[in-house]
């Protein structure tokens, strides 16, 4: 080489060497069966590693806190404060909700998030609690807290004819949620004079948004009226229909309205429905309303 440099000299090797680049198809830096330097073959690595490990799991966040629930008044009612993360309450009470959200750390095959969103902005890191999330005020309808966790997917995706680098990102959430219901009332009244305290004393109650129901097994004596009641607010009936056949709205049942005051303290505005006569309903009768 020393022989030929000499010869040559250095001006006539590198027009030699310049020639024989310009014929390659490489690039100065690169070279056949080798992976590229810098960016280029992190880009050249991250596409490999995607073709092989494919769309990689999001972990799963979770949330953590308690409900702290209110009668109609603002008193904390603390035998009904619960850390459940569905919580259903009569309306007149109100509640309030404190707490922070998780992520554990990714095992294999798993990726972490990289961006928070809901009732949080900020991200933790893995196995650490975010800041505390606390209900600016206190709610009286339903209700959701809610973290939500995103990363980019990993991986191939088809678009149209083309496979390309997969784009967007994962999503999972982690809530806690309160709903409110109204309270219904049914059963038989041996007295024709419906009151408050008689509505609460009805042998049937439950937490419902719908004024559809089913009542069964209804055997009234002589002397008893059956009587229906629920929130004004739920709208009147349309419908009342004993034993599938026997349409009772109008001429079976007469309509008035009470005020109870329930549980939470709150003042409720009662439709009642109670048959005109006592007896009518007997021999496990049963009604459809809507």
């Amino acid at each position: 080489m020393t022989k030929y440099l000499d010869k040559v000299g250095l001006t006539e090797y590198t027009k030699l060497m310049k020639a024989h680049v310009a014929k390659s198809t490489l690039k100065i830096g690169e070279s056949s069966g080798t992976a590229y330097d810098g960016a280029k073959g992190k880009a050249n690595a991250d596409f490999i590693s995607g073709v092989k490990n494919g769309n990689l799991a999001l972990v799963s966040p979770e949330i953590r806190g308690r409900w702290s629930v209110f009668n109609a008044a603002g008193t904390v009612v603390e035998s009904m404060g619960s850390s459940s993360t569905s919580l259903s309450l009569e309306n007149g009470y109100q509640a309030s909700w404190t707490g922070s959200f998780l992520y554990p750390a990714a095992k294999e095959g798993q990726k972490v998030p990289t961006s928070v969103s809901g009732n949080w902005t900020a991200l933790p890191a893995a196995n650490t609690p975010s800041a505390t999330y606390k209900t600016p005020e206190k709610v009286k309808t339903d209700t959701t807290i809610s973290a939500t966790i995103a990363a980019a997917k990993t991986g191939l995706m088809v678009s149209g004819t083309d496979v390309k680098p997969a784009s967007g990102n994962d999503t999972k959430t982690a809530s806690a949620s309160v709903h409110f219901y109204h309270r219904r009332y049914f059963g038989l009244a041996s007295t024709s004079s419906i009151t408050a305290d008689v509505i609460k004393g009805l042998s049937k109650t439950d937490l419902n948004n719908s004024r559809t129901a089913k009542l069964t097994g209804i055997s009234a004596t002589d002397a008893q009226y059956y009587v229906i009641a629920y929130p004004k607010a739920m709208g009147e009936l349309t419908k009342i229909v004993q034993n599938g056949a026997t349409p009772l709205l109008n001429g079976g049942f007469v309509k008035s309205e009470v005020t109870v005051t329930n549980a939470a303290g709150a003042s409720i505005v009662y439709l009642v429905y109670r048959t005109v006569n006592p007896g009518a309903l007997k021999d496990n009768s049963f009604l459809e309303i809507a």
